[in-house]
């Protein structure tokens, strides 16, 4: 059988490159894990945290259990000195005299922290909000890491990125609810917000404590019941009959829980439920692992701080976020839990610590830059143009660390047909080699970009 040789050709002789600041992205673009275990060395999660913040201009919102880590709080004064408005909320238990975060950041200028006191409920957030006020500028970080040293290394944690307006804002009221208001234990009284991405993610948004179709155990409830293929989860804490008998009540479908060690002898009942219920359980042998997620069908995530507790639905200050409509997000997570827990519960590739950048391609590969285009202010550059598909890549190069949040492939009629992401959140290059959003190869023909990020400085 011959073999087809692909001999076409992608030419952006016209390129569209619209201003980078003041446009909205509406995109979630990074998922981070950090490495775990004892001996961890990778940065990556801590620095992708630091240089959200450092990405701040206007305002830093900060909803945290525990800060330490001293890189994160050296990114918090960084800009601050630049006179960022810093507002930090955080559990009181973890802000009293003489603690890290009040020796380290209280009377820093330009930085305000708060707390919900000492009232024995938790304060248990994990998020943070860059520019809440900027049109097109606004992103948020959140997911299941304290920023501490540990949180952001040694143990087992995820966050996601997302960079929107409409996604930041219900965070912002969330974090005014609790700093400007006080309102902190409370039922928010609303129902989960959903919020659609261009590429048609649909990010759905809770905060405990809640009741009703806010409630963050029915919400996941909802999602174990719906799932019809699998259910895979790696749980911190597990202190819920309801949802435990709900999995038990559809172990017919392939499923797998990976505990933290300590937390399941702790709080028992449920690892012991569904142990004896046949469930595929085990518990992890690493110091913590903190992780809060779970992957239905290898299509809808949940995530966030909460874990499978009642405390943690109906007293914590919590959020949640159910990620749907993205199998490449959920594979990502699968791809986390069979790392951590040495399963094969999907055939997913190889996964690989320090790129966990979204991204629709196959793989994600390093090109030598060769230029051929500039931008008018000289802060993207393109090349090379054309290139043959099959066997070349077009690389876009910043001109600064981080500049760019990702790459828009745009057709004649204005249609968006990829998204591109950069590799890691301090990268200089993106590369494309001319595939769309499922995978395949485009027409040839004549192509359009457009560069979303933050303008160089």
């Amino acid at each position: 059988m011959s073999k087809m040789k692909i001999n076409r050709w992608i030419v952006l002789t016209f390129i569209l490159l619209l201003p980078l600041a003041g446009v909205n992205a509406g995109s979630l673009t990074h998922v981070l894990f950090t490495e775990g275990g004892t001996g961890a060395t990778s940065t990556v999660f801590r620095e992708g945290l630091a240089t959200h913040i450092g990405g701040a201009t206007q305002t830093l919102d900060i909803a945290i259990y525990n800060l330490t880590d001293p890189t994160t709080i050296a990114a918090i004064k960084t800009v601050a000195a630049k006179g960022v408005k810093v507002n930090v909320f955080t559990d009181g238990e973890n802000n009293e005299a003489g603690d890290k975060m009040q020796t380290s950041l209280a009377g820093t200028a330009n930085v305000t922290i708060k707390s919900d006191g000492t009232n024995g409920d938790e304060m248990h957030h994990k998020f943070v909000i860059v520019d809440a006020a900027i049109a097109g500028g606004a992103s948020v970080f959140t997911g299941s890491a304290n920023f501490t040293t540990t949180g952001l290394t040694t143990q087992n944690n995820n966050a996601i990125i997302v960079l929107d307006d409409a996604f930041a804002k219900s965070y912002k009221e969330e974090f005014d609810r609790l700093f400007v208001s006080g309102l902190t234990h409370q039922s928010k009284g609303t129902t989960g917000k959903s919020h659609t991405m261009d590429d048609g993610t649909v990010l759905e948004v809770r905060f405990a404590p809640g009741t009703g179709s806010n409630s963050t155990l029915t919400a996941l409830n909802d999602v174990i019941t719906a799932s019809t293929k699998s259910f895979y989860y790696a749980i911190y804490t597990f202190g819920t009959i309801q949802i435990s008998n709900t999995m038990i009540a559809n172990k017919a479908v392939s499923n797998f829980g990976w505990f933290d060690k300590k937390q399941a002898n702790f709080v028992s009942t449920s690892f012991n439920n569904l142990a004896a219920a046949g469930l595929s359980v085990t518990k992890s042998p690493v110091p913590v692992m903190h992780h809060k997620y779970l992957v239905s069908d290898v299509a809808t995530v949940v995530m966030g701080s909460a874990n499978f507790t009642a405390a943690a639905d109906s007293k914590n200050d919590e959020n949640q976020v159910i990620i749907k409509n993205n199998t490449t997000i959920a594979q990502l997570y699968v791809k986390e839990l069979n790392r951590i827990a040495s399963q094969t519960l999907e055939t997913l590739g190889t996964n690989t610590l320090t790129d966990t950048t979204i991204t629709n391609e196959t793989t994600t590969t390093t090109v030598t830059t060769t230029t051929s285009s500039t931008s008018p202010n000289g802060e993207i550059r393109q090349g090379p143009n054309p290139v043959r598909l099959g066997s070349g890549s077009m690389t876009f190069t910043s001109a600064q660390a981080g500049l760019i949040k990702k790459i828009e492939i745009y057709d004649m009629s204005g249609r968006l047909v990829h998204t591109i992401a950069p590799s890691s959140l301090t990268a200089t290059e993106i590369t494309w080699d001319g595939r769309n959003n499922q995978g395949g190869f485009l027409g040839s023909g004549m192509y359009f970009y457009r560069a979303v990020g933050t303008s160089a400085t």
